[in-house]
């Protein structure tokens, strides 16, 4: 005949090991993929009037509703923050 302590141990160590097991997608569960911007190096095509062809542009401000992300020379891979895809 087995004691109640050892019992109740054996009874807390399997309830531990039963919510170990499935507390990982109670904790963190799966998310959806961020948003990514591709930037890509660019070239202006002007009409005649509206200035020169030629420019130099070495970087980018990225701006996410009014937010400053940061400033990236293309190419460059940028991860939106907050902003998903559906």
């Amino acid at each position: 005949m087995k004691s109640k302590p050892a019992l109740s141990l054996h009874l807390w160590v399997l309830l531990f090991l039963g919510l170990s097991a499935v507390s990982c997608d109670v904790i963190n569960p799966e998310e959806p993929a961020p948003t990514v911007l591709h930037l890509k190096p660019f070239q202006f095509e002007v009409q005649p009037g509206q200035g020169s062809a030629m420019n130099k542009i070495p970087e980018v401000w990225v701006y996410a509703n009014s937010n400053y992300i940061g400033t990236f020379a293309p190419p460059a891979d940028i991860l939106l923050p907050g902003i998903w895809c559906n």
